[in-house]
């Protein structure tokens, strides 16, 4: 039994398994003002369903609830000062699986614990590993360095949110790309009053484009609290590796932080090419001001496929 555990923990830390996910939380009561706030962490990530037994789902794990994907093979652990976690404990990343693709080659998961924090507590989690599947690097050496360019605006100011990537150079192909995965917890109260509400972002990963094509791929994003939320480029800071080995990774990928849509150009990609997106997505009081409330993240995969066989889409007279 002791084997089977170990094999099962290795399956799952190394080798090309990872397809992306998210990380949000939420507190249970937003107007609770006692000593320590019950908070609720949503973990969801997404596996090659191929990789093991560790990582596979069918409709069966999904009825039965069992077993976990991943379970017991990472943890989702406070990065900043132990004294400033707020009692927080490390979770595991173990999910109940509930969604699978043949087709895709994916397995989906989720899993959800409660808290109590420390009120007012501010602090950094995040799970890291390794490694994504094959991936098209853009960090290939000093062909492939990265230029940034964003327009930010003062507070204040009603400036678009855009961050624009550009690469140059040939990509390189990687087995072996970590992951770091984060978020801000923060449960001092807001100006109005209330313990603020992270947005939530989904994305089924991976994301098929055709090549040769320009598409915009729009990331859908709830806030409860109905803030105005913006998307950018996932970065690694002196607080939070936000996005291990694929920071801004998708050459010639532009956002509109606006409106979180992606606009991704496969020209000159190849068919069967997989690219990693790592975003942040961040909620403000409204569009004037420009310090966040909260950063959650959502990473997943673009696959380049062939090009359609009806590229005009049917019309209706």
């Amino acid at each position: 039994m002791i084997v089977i555990i170990l094999f099962l923990y290795f399956a799952c830390i190394e080798a090309s398994h990872f397809y992306g996910g998210t990380v949000t939380w939420k507190p249970m009561n937003n107007t609770d003002n006692g000593s320590s706030i019950a908070v609720m962490f949503t973990q969801s990530y997404q596996w090659s369903r191929s990789h093991s037994s560790s990582t596979y789902c069918n409709q069966s794990t999904i009825v039965n609830q069992s077993p976990l994907l991943c379970a017991g093979s990472g943890t989702l652990v406070c990065t900043t000062a132990a004294s400033t976690c707020g009692n927080y404990t490390a979770l595991d990343i173990g999910e109940y699986c509930t969604d699978f693709s043949v087709v895709a080659d994916s397995s989906s998961g989720q899993i959800f614990h409660v808290e109590n924090i420390t009120a007012g507590a501010e602090f950094y989690v995040a799970y890291t590993g390794s490694s994504w599947i094959g991936l098209q690097s853009s960090t290939c050496g000093s062909s492939g360095k990265k230029k940034r360019h964003s327009s930010g605006g003062g507070s204040g100011t009603t400036t678009k949110r855009t961050t624009v990537l550009t690469t140059t150079g040939a990509t390189c192909y990687s087995t072996s790309a970590a992951w770091s995965i984060g978020t801000c917890v923060n449960l001092t109260v807001r100006p109005d009053g209330f313990i603020n509400t992270p947005p939530v972002a989904t994305v089924i990963s991976p994301i098929d484009v055709s090549v040769d094509t320009l598409t915009a791929i729009t990331i859908p994003v709830i806030d409860a609290d109905g803030d105005y939320t913006s998307c950018r480029w996932a970065q690694k800071t002196a607080t939070l590796d936000e996005c291990g080995d694929v920071c801004q990774s998708a050459p010639g990928g532009v956002i509109d932080g606006d409106n979180c849509t992606l606009t991704f150009n496969s020209t000159g990609t190849v068919v069967g090419q997989h690219y990693a997106v790592a975003l942040m997505v961040e909620d403000f009081y409204d569009q004037s001001t420009y310090t966040p409330f909260s950063r959650v993240p959502i990473q997943f995969l673009i696959h380049i496929v062939g090009a359609a066989v009806c590229p005009l889409q049917p019309q209706i007279s």
